[in-house]
């Protein structure tokens, strides 16, 4: 090979690219086609230097989009020529953090995923040395949004810095053929979290996998657990136990509201509903949600469990195991079916403090399985519903996901928090830093940068106290996590609204300005954003929107209810 075919190219690779395997997938696309150089996280995303002959460069660069992990999500790669050095290996280096700009940081933290099929066979292989491990993860699931503390996306980034590596872990982890190179979250028995069991005296009764099986036991003789996930606490009991539900229900004044379910396989639906294919594969990806399905209704065949756990709802609210503890739970569990509900008290946010857990939770759990990984950022369980093959809305226009327009997005949290919306270019430029606010219900805050905006987790409901401050947490958390120093803070028309009391507070600390955004406007302009639509454009015209949610202050100073209007972004 002569001096002359020898080239260098930079590349900046931006959009969801971090916790999702993306450097080693990196490394091993270099060394299998024997280029050398280097990559890196930083705020931006991920950048790579890569050196070699050009032909074998250009291949690399089109192996780079068409082979990425497949939860990672490219946006855009930038490429520039750089000056040959000579280096004659690949490697992985330091991640470089840096600060607040106008625009943020563009690099998007990935979301929770479910736990893989191979770390579930490795789970439940008796030869495998985690073996049963409750917190079994890879680099292509387990928790991200939920553990990391800010960007570049790194151990010491997240709560897992407090569980020093172990040397088989430590291999693991520097080894460019296992499916565990620089995965985070990495951990096993001998150096990760552990289980623990507590009475509502606070006394220890058991851990480990000692804990697994007297909460198996507890769940069986009808008592209701509060058992700590991915995102926080659930409150679990037998669906199939009548007067275990009813206590639950009384006990966290859920009333008549239907409670969702786990289930420990599809199986168990039989004679509820007969799931579509696409709600199948609702439930079987790796986001794993709440997904609405309709029963049925078939008289005698159909089991009593969602009769006391729906009531006379059509719909019953289900999902699959999707944290390593959960799978184990089910392991040898007489009933195949749990109710799981956000561990919380009726409106308030979810809980994922041990000690707040042990108090909030104290009227309603008869025992708490938790474990020592904290928690940094509450995130609940998202709810989905699939409206069959129509042009609805793209519920993860961040993620590959074929079967989104199958989807509709009833709450974003868990799964999709905190991938953005694409936004495209406003009025031909970049959007400067915003801060929303989101209404009073169903609270979901979101930053909006240069042509994203970050959504955070679902919320809640700004009538407690706990949400609102709750609420006031997860917009600094998401402002610190894109690194958007914001121009201006978006709220609610209604004056009395507590999120745009919140909104206003918050200006006031920045130094910034707030502006009022009409209600119903609002809610037309977000499906404009999830269908692609949000950019100003010659080629976008203005649509018909129906909002029909209830009251909303108009800007003539009265209350509006439903209405259609005329808008654009």
């Amino acid at each position: 090979m002569t001096s002359s075919s020898r080239v260098r190219r930079v590349l900046r690779v931006r959009g969801v690219v971090q916790g999702v395997g993306f450097r080693p997938f990196v490394h091993t696309l270099a060394t299998t086609l024997g280029l050398a150089g280097w990559v890196c996280n930083d705020d931006e995303g991920v950048l790579i230097e890569v050196e070699g002959a050009s032909d074998l460069v250009d291949e690399f660069g089109l192996r780079l989009r068409r082979l990425s992990p497949p939860m990672a999500h490219i946006t855009s790669v930038e490429a520039a020529s750089g000056t040959c050095t000579g280096d004659i290996e690949f490697s992985i280096v330091r991640s470089v953090a840096g600060g607040s700009t106008a625009h943020g940081a563009i690099a998007s933290l990935p979301p929770d995923l479910a736990v893989c099929s191979d770390c579930l066979r490795e789970m439940f292989d008796p030869c495998d040395r985690r073996y049963r491990h409750p917190f079994i993860t890879c680099t292509n699931c387990g928790p991200r949004f939920t553990i990391a503390l800010g960007l570049p996306y790194d151990r010491a980034r997240t709560t897992m810095a407090a569980f020093e590596m172990c040397a088989a872990c430590a291999r693991e982890y520097h080894d460019p053929t296992d499916r565990r190179f620089h995965a985070q979250p990495v951990a096993c028995h001998e150096c990760g979290p552990r289980l623990e069991l507590i009475d509502r005296g606070g006394e220890r009764l058991h851990t480990g996998e000692g804990a697994l099986r007297a909460t198996q036991r507890l769940l069986v003789d009808g008592a209701i657990v509060a058992v700590k996930g991915i995102g926080g606490y659930h409150l679990m009991c037998d669906a199939t136990n009548p007067l275990a539900v009813a206590t639950l229900r009384a006990r966290k004044r859920r009333g008549g509201k239907p409670l969702a379910v786990m289930v420990a396989g599809l199986e168990v639906l039989a004679g509820v509903t007969v799931p579509s294919a696409a709600e199948v594969a609702a439930l079987l990806g790796p986001q794993r949600p709440i997904l609405l399905l309709r029963r049925d209704g078939r008289g005698s065949l159909q089991p009593a469990w969602p009769i006391s756990v729906a009531g006379d709802a059509a719909d019953v609210g289900v999902m699959l195991p999707y944290a390593p503890v959960h799978h184990l739970l089910f392991d040898g569990l007489a009933t195949r079916v749990l109710v799981c509900t956000s561990g919380n008290l009726a409106d308030e946010p979810i809980v994922t403090d041990d000690d707040e857990a042990f108090e909030r939770l104290g009227a309603i759990a008869d025992a708490w399985l938790r474990h020592d990984r904290v928690i940094h950022r509450p995130c609940d369980d998202s709810v989905v519903r699939v409206v069959g093959h129509t042009a609805g809305p793209v519920v993860s226009r961040a993620v590959s996901d074929p079967d989104a327009a199958d989807r509709t997005l009833v709450r974003r949290s868990r799964g999709w928090a905190p991938l953005p919306v694409e936004l495209g270019n406003w009025h031909g430029e970049e959007l400067p830093g915003v801060l929303a606010m989101g209404g009073d219900l169903k609270n979901v805050v979101a930053v909006a940068a240069g042509r994203s905006s970050w959504l955070s987790q679902h919320l809640g409901d700004l009538g407690e106290l706990a949400t609102y401050r709750a609420v006031r947490r997860a917009a600094e958390q998401l402002l610190s996590l894109t690194r958007v120093s914001p121009t201006l803070v978006a709220i609610d028309a209604h004056p009395g609204y507590l999120s745009a009391r919140l909104g206003r507070e918050i200006a006031g600390d920045l130094g910034v300005p707030v502006v009022a955004v009409q209600h119903h406007h609002a809610h037309i302009v977000s499906v404009l954003a999830e269908a692609g639509r949000a950019a100003t454009s010659a080629n976008h015209d203005p649509v018909i929107g129906f909002a029909f949610d209830g009251t909303g202050f108009g800007p003539d100073g009265t209350i509006w209810g439903g209405e259609v209007l005329v808008a654009d972004a």
